[in-house]
């Protein structure tokens, strides 16, 4: 049963996390000076900036926070 939650976590956060990162940048973007027009324009920029590896940055830390939580 660990296993398969581990693996469901994993599942989720890996086809999630890109979908993630941009939801995030665009919560933490100013109110007053936006950097970002919208959704569309977030994926454009950030992969310009950052490529396509940027969009995954932080995605071993969400894998390993996956496998005590699923654990229940």
């Amino acid at each position: 049963v660990m296993g398969a939650g581990v693996m469901a976590g994993f599942g989720l956060w890996g086809s999630m996390f890109p979908i993630d990162t941009i939801k995030s940048k665009i919560q933490a973007d100013s109110l007053s000076k936006p950097e970002f027009k919208g959704t569309m324009d977030c994926i454009k920029r950030s992969i310009a900036i950052e490529g396509y590896a940027g969009m995954w940055r932080g995605v071993t830390a969400a894998l390993w926070r996956a496998i005590p939580v699923l654990r229940r």
